[in-house]
């Protein structure tokens, strides 16, 4: 690609709407907003640490994300828009 912003587009589970039941979200995310910290948190937001095994543990990658609601470039998370 040459000049372009490159953008992925990305399948999110978000929560149950019925028992048994996902409610998927499709988002565009561009690559250049993306940063190394969890790239869980950065595409489906916060409420991905919920249940992660890794949250307050030193091999936790969304620590500041958490902190701030912001990746290390500012995009607030979840980042992208919702398509």
């Amino acid at each position: 690609m040459h000049g372009g912003t490159r953008t992925g587009r990305f399948k999110t589970n978000q929560a149950n709407t019925k028992e048994g039941e996902r409610n998927p979200t499709v988002r565009s995310i561009p690559q250049s907003q993306l940063t190394s910290e969890c790239w869980l948190v950065q595409f489906s937001g916060l409420d991905r640490c919920d249940k992660c095994e890794f949250k307050n543990t030193n091999k936790c990658g969304g620590q500041s994300i958490r902190e701030s609601g912001c990746n290390e470039l500012g995009f607030k998370v979840p980042i992208g828009e919702p398509l």
